[in-house]
């Protein structure tokens, strides 16, 4: 008989019984008889949550054969889960029936006698593979001509817990205590969460019961198993799947936000994603946690395991339809792993949330006050609750960026600013070779700025290289044909023809990867990462970018990296009345220099949703083509009020104003501007003899298309570095490690 437990913990049940003979015979050449003697009802939750034990216990006999080579070996009693109750065959896992052995008859006795089967206890895979639903079924075997089981009644026992499986009990038929096995909790329903837009959706869909001491004492691994599928189809597959399960700490079964350490990290553990293009339950297995994991480390008694489904980004579609969370104990305790940090992560949430603020008031300030307000999809995620799950870049090797602004034609200013940054590093080196591309880890640019950035980052080209391109470029698009800038406005409302640019830039892609529709997207190892701006044609008031990326940003999805290169240099740099709407899909874009002509703020964003927001910065370059900081900019109903090439007047007050805020964000020591146009605004001021406001600004120098004055533009540059070279060896310096 089954040994009865304390009956404060536990008592023994019959789950199933029968009384019906049933007799099975084995067939020629050692084939198998199996017939289904009898089986229990549909289980539900708390039974397959307070099961600890189950026995099989049968009365009954063989054919009573003396022969001794064949006693014990031809008849035998199997236990098996079905999926329903009216499944007659074995539920397969793995491509194997679940079936397991309980007991064979004692040999050669013609008389009936009991027998006892193995207790399959939460150490067994018997009894973690139970499902909500599911049936255990008894089946009568024989193997081979001769052979007889004789069954006449049978009985399953079980033990069931009266306290929740995650209580003290015994695995061994005793009242003895034991707090070592198999623990499983599993889902009692469906869940499903659809995102909608690009904010996290999420579900608590099951926990275990809150933990006691004997079980956070003695815990060694943590595991998740899922049956789920996501829609099955995803526009861009390249970017991953945002459709994935979360292992997370609750303070109590009925809370739904994770528990958060003092330092500001929420106690959340991805276990593994739901993988694209399923459309119907597929079953992974997730990763075991073991005792070396810190998640077991940052458990307290009376805490809760929870089981989070989430889904990201809208037209993601999230189906569980079943989950298993294994919990496994050993008598031996756990290893508790070193979970102090010296990462400042409250000083991390403080700065994200200051460069949130920041991109907000840049947003808002481009955004006239009858539009929607301005938003950011990149900047919200800034405020994202940061996970222990991930060390967002803490410890890694400081970072370098370059931000480039826009202005047409000036753009030349910029190559020959990075060029004398680049010969000082030379000289503290004596490395001559280096490019752009290989000391800066990421690029930003927006309309010329975001072709020298495509130039000198996705096609790996060297400054000199780029300039010797950049002026060919310009002159050959720029050519003051007055027939041809008088057509193309008749024609498409733009002075210069678009299709002019669009074969300069083939050209060079051609030149430089030997395909003129070469992907923006980069899939080197360690390539340097580029982004370019533009804002789509109905929507330069309300301030929202798109970027264009030669990489995936694990935090967004992207749907323009598969786009050619030179898609993408035509989106950033149609500035309006200049060149002619670019139109990707659905949309038609305009040059980012709507309202992101310096990117330096986008930059900041883009590099810490990439890299890790705990990344440590050694270099922020942002280089100009336009007004100087001491232009008076006047008040912002001023600016309003301005007739004269207010959109342009509002790139070079936007620009400006990135470059404060990003100067005020930035750690010390880390950011370096250089803009030649505070020499042009000099030489205006000592010629005409006054300031300089945004309307005689925008008069004397906004021409984005004088390519025949590019060489004044280049000594003015020339005449502004020569008293910049502190800075110039500063920054140098930083670009160097320190050289």
């Amino acid at each position: 008989m089954v040994a009865t437990s304390h009956p404060s913990i536990a008592s023994v049940e019959q789950v199933a019984s029968t009384d019906a003979p049933l007799k099975v015979t084995g067939g020629p050449q050692d084939s198998i008889g199996r017939s289904l003697w009898f089986k229990t009802d549909p289980l539900d939750r708390a039974f397959c949550h307070s099961i600890a034990q189950l026995q099989l216990i049968t009365d009954s006999r063989d054919q009573g054969n003396e022969d001794d080579e064949c006693a014990g070996v031809g008849s035998w009693f199997e236990i098996s889960i079905l999926s329903t109750a009216q499944d007659t065959t074995p539920r397969v896992k793995n491509n194997a029936e679940l079936v397991w052995t309980s007991h064979r008859n004692n040999a050669a006795m013609k008389e009936r006698s009991q027998h006892f089967g193995v207790v399959f206890d939460r150490r067994h895979d018997l009894l973690n593979e139970l499902e909500i639903g599911n049936v255990i079924a008894v089946h009568v075997c024989a193997r081979s001509v001769g052979w007889i089981n004789d069954a006449y009644s049978g009985r399953l026992v079980a033990k069931i817990l009266k306290e929740e499986i995650f209580a003290p009990n015994p695995w061994a038929l005793s009242v003895e205590n034991e707090n070592l096995g198999v623990y499983t909790v599993t889902s009692s329903k469906e869940c499903q969460v659809i995102a909608t837009d690009h904010e996290l959706h999420t579900q608590i869909w099951f926990t275990t019961p809150p933990l006691d001491e004997n079980i956070v004492a003695n815990i060694e691994q943590v595991q998740l198993s899922t049956n789920a599928h996501n829609q099955g189809y995803a526009d861009n597959p390249e970017s991953g799947s945002w459709t994935w399960f979360d292992i997370v700490v609750l303070s109590s079964p009925t809370d739904t936000k994770p528990k958060v350490l003092k330092d500001g990290r929420s106690l959340v553990w991805m276990s593994h994603t739901t993988d694209i293009g399923q459309d119907e339950d597929v079953f992974e297995d997730g990763p075991a946690f073991d005792n070396k994991h810190e998640l077991l480390s940052l458990l307290e008694v009376g805490d809760v395991i929870g089981v989070r489904v989430c889904a990201r980004f809208a037209g993601w579609e999230h189906y569980a339809h079943d989950g298993r969370l294994v919990v496994r104990t050993s008598t031996q305790g756990h290893i508790a792993p070193d979970t102090s940090t010296d990462t400042n992560w409250k000083a991390i949430i403080k700065d994200n949330k200051k460069l949130q603020d920041a991109s907000q008031k840049y947003l808002n300030a481009a955004t006239p006050e009858e539009a929607p307000p301005a938003y950011s999809v990149e900047a919200a995620l800034l405020t994202s609750p940061l996970r222990v799950d991930s060390t967002y870049g803490a410890g890694e090797r400081p970072l370098r960026l370059l931000s480039l602004d826009g202005g047409g034609v000036r753009g030349i200013s910029e190559l020959h600013i990075l060029k004398e940054i680049e010969q000082t590093m030379i000289k503290l080196t004596g490395n001559a070779n280096t490019k752009p591309c290989e000391y800066f880890d990421m690029i930003a640019g927006t309309s010329t700025g975001g072709l020298v950035a495509i130039m000198l980052g996705r096609l790996r080209m060297s400054i000199t290289e780029c300039i010797a391109a950049y002026e060919q470029m310009a002159k050959r698009i720029f050519d003051r044909n007055e027939i041809l800038k008088k057509g193309s406005l008749a024609l498409t409302g733009a002075q210069f023809d678009h299709v002019q640019l669009e074969k300069a830039v083939k050209e060079i892609v051609q030149k430089y990867t030997g395909n003129p529709d070469a992907e923006m997207y980069d899939s080197r190892d360690n390539a340097c990462k580029v982004f370019v701006l533009a804002v789509r044609a109905n929507n330069t008031t309300n301030m929202t970018a798109t970027y264009f990326r030669t990489y995936t940003n694990p935090r967004v999805v992207d749907p323009f990296a598969r786009y050619p290169i030179w898609q993408a240099a035509r989106a950033t740099s149609a500035a309006p009345a200049y060149f002619a709407r670019m139109k990707i899909g659905d949309w038609e874009y305009v040059d980012g220099g709507m309202g992101f002509n310096n990117p330096v703020i986008m930059l900041m964003i883009e590099s810490r949703l990439c890299f890790g927001y705990a990344r440590p910065l050694d270099c922020l370059l942002t280089i100009g083509t336009g007004v100087s900081p001491n232009v008076s900019l006047g008040s912002e109903s001023a600016i309003g009020t301005i007739k004269v090439l207010p959109a342009m007047i509002d790139i070079v007050t936007n620009g400006e104003r990135a470059h404060f805020q990003a100067s005020q964000l930035a750690p010390e020591g880390t950011y370096y501007r250089f803009n030649a146009g505070e020499r042009i605004t000099e030489v205006i001021k000592t010629k005409e003899g006054k300031n300089l406001t945004l309307e005689n600004w925008a008069d004397k120098i906004i021409s984005l298309d004088d390519w025949d004055k590019m060489a004044q533009f280049v000594t003015f540059t020339q005449e502004y570095l020569s008293k910049e070279k502190p800075r110039v060896q500063e920054c140098a310096q930083k670009l160097t490690g320190g050289a």
